[in-house]
């Protein structure tokens, strides 16, 4: 949370990029994800907070058995104290013992 801060206040787009969970991206994912930080850095959210993810029950709506595992948390930027909508949502995903930003 506080490097992501960090790397919006000082508008750093290849440190939100070198937070990003880069497994399996393409060519056209990779430029929208760039794209995506560009926007991110323009907006100046003023608020990071760290949240549980979401409940979904498309689970059940798909006629599937319940999730083993509780969904992975979420990195939320909002544009300050008072906003309800987030100006982004990553959910955090581990890997080699770090968090990543993802969309997915």
């Amino acid at each position: 949370r506080d490097s992501v801060r960090a790397a919006v206040a000082a508008g750093d787009v290849n440190a939100l990029t070198g937070m990003y969970y880069w497994a399996g991206a393409g060519r056209g994912s990779a430029s929208s994800v760039i794209e995506l930080m560009k926007r991110l850095i323009a907006a100046a959210p003023q608020v990071v907070e760290l949240r549980a993810a979401e409940e979904s029950d498309e689970w059940l709506w798909a006629g599937l058995p319940p999730p083993t595992q509780d969904p992975a948390p979420e990195l939320v930027l909002l544009a300050d104290a008072g906003a309800f909508d987030p100006i982004v949502r990553f959910r955090l995903r581990a890997q080699a013992g770090c968090l990543w930003l993802s969309q997915r």
